[in-house]
């Protein structure tokens, strides 16, 4: 909870300028939460439209975990004020805490359409298509809703490759990733992906050994060959081509990168275990 409403205490910490509630907040803190909830509201009967009652009521609730009032408030602000973009952040932050993810994706909305400009709205949108609701078309065009705004913004063209990988449109995937060598030829981690899907797509027909190999050497030599992601690559693409004892060595390398015991670890074993046998990887993308 408190991961998803640091922001609105924030929002709403300005609530004490217009007006002196510091003794209601007073007794809040010293444990009398009904008896400062009732002093709040008992203001809001006489001044309904109260902004400033009404945002620290929104904070009484916040704390008390009682989410549904606090949205009704926030709600209630929304109307009086249409054009707070910070009522619809945070009436969207409480949704998604929620797990209401069409709520929070209006509320999104409805303040990207007050700062069409702010991307980092759009991106919030982009997370609950891909994380919470595992919606790999709607995040595709999400991603490009946002592209359009934002042609020149890399990471929506990683996350835009992804989603098409995941739903096995490699064509696009690789195509989202040649766009991010444009706008920065010296990105470790678009040569990286594409490197590692054309070593170890399960699909023959999406695999390209050489070129693998080609871009992960590209990646190694941007990231000075300290970046252990990108010498497993290279291992991989070796093995893709047959060249087993050059996987082995890059995979020895790699190992020493990483600590012990971490899940880094454990994935480079699994593919040094691989290359012992002289067996390729095979890995599906998943988002």
């Amino acid at each position: 909870m408190k991961k998803y409403l640091s922001l609105i205490f924030i929002f709403l910490s300005a609530v004490l300028y217009a007006q002196d509630f510091s003794k209601i907040v007073e007794t809040f803190k010293n444990g009398k939460q009904e008896e400062a909830l009732a002093k709040i509201s008992s203001i809001l009967k006489v001044e309904p439209k109260n902004q400033s009652a009404l945002l620290l009521r929104c904070q009484f609730y916040a704390k008390l975990d009682q989410l549904d009032k606090m949205i009704l408030d926030l709600n209630t602000l929304s109307e009086l004020n249409p054009e707070n973009v910070s009522v619809y952040h945070q009436l969207a932050v409480v949704y998604k805490y929620q797990g209401k993810f069409n709520k929070a994706i209006l509320n999104y909305r409805k303040a990207s359409k007050i700062e069409p400009k702010k991307i980092e709205t759009l991106l919030e949108i982009l997370s609950i298509f891909v994380q919470d609701k595992k919606d790999i078309t709607a995040g595709i065009a999400e991603s490009s809703r946002i592209i359009h705004t934002f042609p020149e913004y890399k990471p929506v063209y990683f996350s835009r490759g992804y989603l098409w990988a995941a739903n096995g449109d490699m064509l696009n995937a690789y195509q989202d990733l040649a766009t991010v060598v444009e706008i920065d030829p010296k990105s470790i981690e678009a040569y990286n992906a594409q490197a590692w899907w054309m070593a170890t797509y399960p699909n023959e027909k999406y695999r390209n050994g050489a070129r693998a190999v080609k871009n992960a050497l590209i990646a190694c030599e941007n990231s000075a060959w300290k970046d252990p992601r990108v010498l497993d690559t290279l291992a991989a693409a070796y093995a893709e081509v047959g060249d087993f004892k050059e996987s082995l060595k890059l995979i020895s390398q790699a190992l020493k990168l990483v600590k012990t015991g971490s899940a880094d670890q454990k994935e480079l074993l699994r593919h040094k275990v691989l290359f012992e046998q002289q067996k390729p990887v095979r890995e599906y993308p998943e988002i």
